[in-house]
C-alpha cells in the first residue's frame, strides 16, 4: 500500500508542468519566488500529496526571509501530521467553522503547543467531505497492520 501511495504521488507531480499565467507580471514573479525557494515545486508535491494519501491530511508551513527589499519563500516543510486543526467557533466571523490555524503537540520541551496561524499554512486536504478538514485516509483500514508488519520484519530480522 505504501509503494501504491508513493507511485499515485510520483504520477501527480510527473504531470506538473512549469507555472503558467496569462499575466507575464504574475508569472516571473512566482518564477522567482520558487528560483530562490530551498524546497523544488516537485519535492513539495511529492510530500504533501503522499502525506495526504495515507494520514489524509497535509499542512504545510511556509517559511520566509528577507533580502534586496522583499520578502521570499524560503522553504515548504511539510508538518507531521500529529497536529490539531484550529476551527473558528465565532458564530458572528465570516469565517465560522473554517480552519483558522493548528496546534502542532508536544514539539519540543520549550513550546509544547507551538501555534501556526493559517495565513502561514498551504493545507491539503485527501477526499474532504462536508467540511472536515481531516480528510479520508487511503490506507486507514490498514494503517495499522502495516506498523505491526513492519515492527515484525525487524524483530524478525534480529531474532534471526
Amino acid at each position: 500500500p505504501i509503494s501504491a501511495i508513493k507511485y499515485t504521488a510520483l504520477t501527480v507531480m510527473a504531470n506538473f508542468g512549469p507555472y503558467e499565467n496569462p499575466n507575464a507580471r504574475a508569472k516571473k514573479m512566482v518564477d522567482e519566488l520558487f528560483d530562490r525557494c530551498e524546497t523544488s515545486l516537485a519535492d513539495w508535491g511529492y510530500e504533501a500529496i503522499s502525506c495526504s494519501k495515507w494520514a489524509g491530511y497535509s499542512a504545510t508551513e511556509e517559511v520566509y526571509y528577507y533580502d534586496a527589499g522583499k520578502i521570499w519563500v524560503k522553504e515548504l516543510p511539510v508538518i507531521d501530521p500529529a497536529f490539531r486543526f484550529i476551527i473558528e467557533q465565532d458564530i458572528t466571523s465570516p469565517n465560522y467553522g473554517k480552519v483558522s490555524g493548528l496546534i502542532q503537540d508536544s514539539v519540543g520541551l520549550l513550546n509544547p503547543d507551538r501555534k501556526i496561524s493559517i495565513d502561514r499554512l498551504l493545507l491539503h486536504t485527501n477526499n474532504p467531505a462536508f467540511g472536515n478538514p481531516y480528510g479520508e485516509s487511503d490506507i486507514k483500514a490498514i494503517y495499522p497492520q502495516t506498523i505491526a508488519k513492519r515492527a515484525m520484519f525487524l524483530q524478525w530480522g534480529r531474532t534471526l
